[in-house]
């Protein structure tokens, strides 16, 4: 692939009416946290990729922004298994916005750095362990092994479980769309990419 995206992001001064409804979601979202939403610098290559299909990008934000911010499961391990599903498929724009997400929910550097490498239980507090040991499993079987899931269910509840499953494949899904379009980085991220965290 070259260093130009396939797809690169539509700017907001290009965005047709289709683009703007469809974009509308993330300006709620915007507003939900303080930000201005009449302010398009919120909206990230992602998004802004995304809509050169705005029809299927309105129908599948509200299921993103639910993952994100609507559901039960624990922001710690959602952020657990979305950095390594974007580790295990190097996912670099994945991994540098959910870096700074991460860090959000109480995911120190460290961590973040033992997400870069090869997966070591005893690192881990148990309920963190079979996050992470859940997304190998998903990424590379689609099925969670019944040590994992009861596991898992010792440290969950059914509907979070359920998500946390969701979550593993929304979020592959969403590194095969950036690494297949060649999405570019945000710009003064540099001290957060795979590099800056990866075990020499």
């Amino acid at each position: 692939m070259s260093d130009k995206p396939r797809l690169p992001p539509i700017p907001a001064r290009q965005w047709s009416q289709a683009a703007r409804d469809a974009i509308s979601i993330l300006s709620e979202a915007a507003a939900k946290i303080g930000l201005d939403p009449a302010d398009d610098t919120h909206v990230h290559n992602l998004p802004s990729t995304q809509l050169h299909h705005p029809e299927l990008m309105k129908s599948y934000f509200p299921f993103l922004q639910f993952l994100l911010w609507g559901g039960t499961l624990p922001g710690r391990y959602r952020e657990l298994a979305i950095l390594r599903v974007a580790w295990l498929r190097q996912a670099e724009y994945e991994w540098t916005q959910h870096v700074l997400i991460a860090r959000g929910e109480g995911v120190s550097d460290d961590e973040i750095r033992r997400i870069a490498g090869p997966f070591d239980p005893d690192q881990w507090e148990s309920a963190d362990a079979f996050a992470i040991r859940a997304t190998g499993e998903l990424l590379e079987d689609a099925c969670l092994s019944n040590e994992t899931w009861n596991g898992l269910a010792a440290h969950l509840d059914v509907k979070q479980l359920i998500e946390l499953i969701h979550v593993v494949g929304n979020y592959d899904l969403i590194a095969m769309f950036m690494k297949s379009t060649g999405m570019e980085l945000e710009d003064n991220l540099e001290d957060i990419r795979f590099e800056a965290f990866a075990k020499s």
